[in-house]
């Protein structure tokens, strides 16, 4: 499995460097044009629902003011607090490998994609989240294995600056099962840090209530570097205790078309409970992972084909805090 994945790696790289751009071209301006009708379809019929026929007039989209305000850096390594808060419209493919200690093999390939309504009403968004093979075939089914993440299908809603608070909606489906959200952000600057508090609450059929809580201190280093500290609170009513973590990220942007970044985060709980190796459960207080990883990114056809490498290792509290090695390989196709 492993040496076919990377033989098709090579087949792309060596497909590149023979200089045979038509194909690919091809292939981009066929997906765009797939995703263009479709999410057409979809407007059509929400403006229809929405306004009747006498108001399906176009309208500009205005992403809110704080996607203005992100970095060079920040879009080009696509995290994932980028493509969750701003209002980019994307449409994303991601190949992801993941390779870890004991023969650990694992590949899945996720569909992400957040297209504008324009007919509809400003500030619309459809929202596809986490599509993959294994839960395509269970859209309309209830979660059959809690460890098997469900696709999110629906609508963001992005209300424009009150107070200078960002706040973003969605409705939207998981399986079968409908959710509700609501996120606010805001952002400070003071002297160089650049500090974002945001806060989501989220009810559902299938897991009632959750809160999570994030503290974001961006400082710029350069023009091509970027040091973020997170602070991290969640739970849930399902759940006993409270999630916390900390994390340090180190964004460098090596040209334009490369970048690395270095991240060390610590994963704690109120009440985290896990299995042993012998099957029992037990419950923990405190500290259960620490997590160190560097990443590379790399942008190698024109501005939607990138690659990413991302060694590293975690103590995690279930394997007694042995240090647990890991190799992930991502190839994305992204496009804006």
């Amino acid at each position: 499995m492993i040496q076919r994945h990377l033989a098709l790696f090579l087949l792309l790289v060596a497909t590149l460097h023979a200089h045979r751009p038509n194909q690919l071209d091809t292939l981009h301006h066929y997906l765009s044009l797939k995703v263009h009708e479709y999410s057409t379809i979809i407007d059509q019929q929400l403006s229809h629902l929405l306004l009747g026929e006498s108001n399906q007039t176009h309208c500009a989209i205005h992403p809110p003011t704080q996607e203005d305000n992100r970095s060079a850096i920040e879009r080009f390594f696509q995290d994932e607090k980028f493509l969750r808060d701003s209002g980019e419209s994307f449409v994303r493919l991601r190949s992801d490998t993941l390779l870890s200690q004991g023969g650990v093999y694992e590949h899945t390939t996720h569909f992400s994609t957040q297209l504008p309504l324009p007919l509809s009403r400003q500030h619309f968004k459809l929202f596809v989240e986490n599509l993959t093979r294994e839960n395509a075939s269970n859209l309309l089914h209830n979660r059959s294995d809690d460890e098997t993440p469900q696709a999110e299908i629906g609508i963001h809603y992005f209300l424009s600056h009150l107070y200078g608070i960002e706040s973003k909606y969605s409705l939207a489906m998981r399986g079968i099962n409908p959710f509700i959200r609501a996120k606010y952000s805001r952002l400070f600057e003071v002297g160089e840090w650049r500090i974002e508090p945001t806060q989501s609450f989220e009810y559902s059929v299938e897991h009632a209530f959750e809160e999570e809580s994030n503290l974001y201190f961006d400082y710029p280093l350069s023009s091509q570097k970027l040091l973020r500290l997170q602070l991290h609170r969640k739970s849930t009513s399902e759940d006993k205790g409270m999630e916390y973590a900390l994390s340090a990220e180190y964004f460098w942007a090596i040209s334009h078309k490369r970048g690395l970044k270095l991240s060390q985060s610590f994963w704690g709980d109120t009440g985290y409970t896990y299995t042993q190796s012998d099957g029992t459960e037990r419950s923990f207080e405190g500290i259960h992972n620490y997590i160190t990883a560097m990443s590379y990114r790399a942008n190698i056809w024109r501005e939607w084909l990138f690659y990413e490498i991302i060694p590293a290792v975690n103590f995690h509290q279930a394997n007694h805090y042995r240090a647990n090695y890991s190799l992930h390989f991502l190839v994305d196709f992204y496009f804006r």
